[in-house]
């Protein structure tokens, strides 16, 4: 579900990991909200879609942030009205293995689970899940969906975590 924490928890996440002295890059997946990159005080400008649609190279649109070891790649521009495709292609893919051998960790942010069908293109490019339920205010059914929804994925035999803040 929307605002359970999401941000908070992969900036915390990310801040803890570069303190064990980890290389991280994160990017932001969530296209069509983008708001992330405020998180971290930098642009927008140029990001991942851009990047996919070939507008630009990664070394380009990976963006320094203000703690060494931790680049971070905005959204980007304007929404391509083919965002899916873009998430679930062979770029993404080639994308993310060139940051695997360059970082420790590569953090993926997406929308919510249940508010759009966004994660479920990136699932096949993925070692794990990291799902964030606000105690109190998530819906317990929404839970079971979840998981219903991840196990009919290729995800299935991948490790999926519940963090409840």
């Amino acid at each position: 579900e929307p605002n359970q924490g999401k941000s908070m928890i992969i900036h915390s996440l990310a801040v803890t990991l570069v303190d064990f002295e980890k290389k991280i890059a994160i990017i932001d997946c969530d296209i069509r909200n983008a708001k992330l990159h405020l998180s971290f005080d930098l642009s927008n400008d140029c990001g991942l879609v851009d990047v996919l649609e070939e507008k630009t190279d990664l070394k380009n649109a990976l963006q320094e942030s203000s703690l060494e070891n931790l680049k971070f790649l905005s959204s980007g521009t304007a929404p391509s009205s083919h965002y899916l495709k873009l998430l679930s292609s062979h770029q993404m893919t080639k994308l993310l293995d060139d940051l695997r051998k360059e970082f420790h960790y590569v953090l993926l942010y997406t929308s919510a689970l249940l508010e759009s069908s966004d994660i479920r293109a990136i699932i096949p490019n993925i070692d794990s899940i990291l799902l964030v339920a606000r105690k109190g205010y998530v819906h317990y059914e929404n839970q079971y969906t979840v998981k219903k929804i991840l196990s009919s994925t290729s995800f299935c035999d991948k490790a999926v975590d519940l963090i409840i803040n």
